[in-house]
């Protein structure tokens, strides 16, 4: 049998708190021997020095090295147009490889829509030296997947460098958010459509909140498998050592694909279960409380039109019958967001349930049933392999409850007209755009009612 192959793509974003995750992750690559059947390409943009590095593997004295194969400067303009950068690397790295198999894997913050972008901090703060260390401080925290406290503290901390300025929390939270911007997922999307012949096998989102629904079905034709989490994603990641061994197995097909998810799934509380890691992350003063609360799902996006049209009967059905609206916000004050940030991110699957027993609307209750079975039955195969929380937070806004496929939902426009996230979603990604082709928008009716929903008077 022929050898299989495999192109690993790996897409970082790093800040300076990362060097760690970093070490690691490279760690796992060198210690690797099958580089002929599995190529290793980085595309490392470093956030405060707007360099990008491109790393790839070569063999110097019989042992294996990560060297820079080009160097990018002055590229201040990546997040204003990833894609020219995006597609380079693809064109001449990955793509030309003509590989069997390819596993895309992205690092950096993200928000569901697409990857959170560098902190453009207002002048005032910038200068406020006090301010901006502790600001570096929180950050550095947030970043290590530490989640002791949420950003209602964060906005405390803040205002006690503001006292002079009498700043309100809403206030304060816009003067935060104000440098809050996104590289929507379409971005990605237009890349891969337009460098990778087929889709590609895997995409792994070491991303925070980014198993959305919206985004999988953005992606549907250029991903057959994301691997992502609908809460936050621990900084370290998946066990890769684990996974880049079996990648280069030379298995192949369906069931070897199959193999790998389950692979990515077990071995991500293990990794962390592991006493002598333990103890080198312990030295390294890692916090990692946070692994107990990760959820982490692979889900086939062949079959999200199939999930599309149920979620579209629901959605018509409730524009049909708006006497349904205050049955769906008593039952959407229950779904706790699924994200720290007030995203208005839920699980769409834990909203059904509690949906169910409230309605006495046999034709609806079909509908969620119909939803839940899709999710949840193993047989359906819309979700292939999954690892859910150990515990679940009790209070309220860091409620999690995930099924494996999250979705926009922002309360009503009186809980959340302060809401900076939830305004900036709604303006950039549920309002058809001229610059995006977005399938979502064009297909799904859930964003006709949830325009519908968070404008309605109570």
């Amino acid at each position: 049998m022929a050898n299989v192959k495999w192109t690993v793509s790996i897409l970082l974003q790093y800040y300076d708190e990362d060097w760690f995750a970093y070490e690691l992750l490279k760690n796992d690559i060198l210690a690797q021997t099958n580089y002929e059947n599995v190529k290793y390409y980085i595309f490392k943009y470093n956030v405060i020095e707007d360099i990008i590095d491109i790393l790839t593997i070569k063999i110097e004295s019989e042992r294996s090295v990560l060297y820079t194969d080009k160097q990018i400067l002055h590229c201040q303009d990546f997040y204003d147009n990833p894609e020219k950068y995006w597609q380079s690397f693809f064109d001449e790295y990955a793509v030309s490889q003509d590989a069997e198999y390819n596993f895309l894997m992205t690092c950096g913050h993200g928000a569901g829509f697409g990857f959170v972008t560098r902190d453009k901090l207002p002048e005032s703060f910038r200068i406020n030296k006090k301010a901006k260390k502790r600001y570096d401080y929180l950050k550095k925290i947030f970043s290590t997947g530490a989640i002791g406290f949420n950003k209602e503290k964060l906005f405390e901390y803040f205002i006690k460098f503001f006292d002079e300025k009498k700043l309100t929390k809403f206030q304060e939270r816009a003067f935060l958010t104000s440098g809050f911007h996104i590289i929507p997922i379409e971005k990605l999307t237009t890349v891969l459509q337009t460098t990778f012949k087929k889709p590609i096998e895997f995409w792994y989102a070491r991303n925070c909140y980014m198993q959305m629904f919206e985004s999988g079905y953005i992606l549907k034709s250029q991903v057959k498998y994301l691997v992502g989490s609908e809460n936050f994603v621990f900084n370290l990641g998946l066990d890769y050592k684990k996974l880049f061994n079996e990648l280069g197995d030379n298995q192949h097909g369906e069931n070897h694909l199959r193999s790998l998810a389950n692979n990515m799934c077990t071995n991500l509380p293990l990794r962390y279960q592991n006493e002598a890691f333990l103890k080198l992350l312990k030295r390294r003063k890692i916090p990692i409380s946070g692994i107990k609360f990760i959820s982490q799902s692979i889900n086939n996006l062949h079959l999200y039109g199939l999930v599309k049209d149920v979620i579209n009967e629901i959605a018509n059905h409730f524009l049909n019958n708006k006497t349904l609206y205050i049955t769906i916000r008593a039952v959407r004050e229950e779904c706790k967001d699924i994200s720290m940030n007030p995203y208005g991110i839920i699980d769409l699957v834990n909203f059904c349930k509690k949906l169910h027993p409230q309605t006495t609307d046999l034709k609806l209750r079909e509908m969620l049933e119909r939803f839940i079975e899709l999710i949840t039955n193993e047989a359906q195969n819309v979700i292939i392999a999954k690892h859910f929380p150990t515990e679940v937070y009790s209070s309220a806004r860091l409620a999690i409850c995930p099924y494996g496929v999250s979705i926009f939902f922002p309360e009503d426009k009186k809980i959340s007209e302060n809401d900076q996230y939830i305004n900036f979603f709604m303006t950039n990604f549920y309002t058809q755009r001229q610059d995006f082709n977005n399938d979502f928008l064009k297909d799904s009716t859930w964003p006709s009612f949830i325009l519908d929903y968070y404008n309605h008077s109570f």
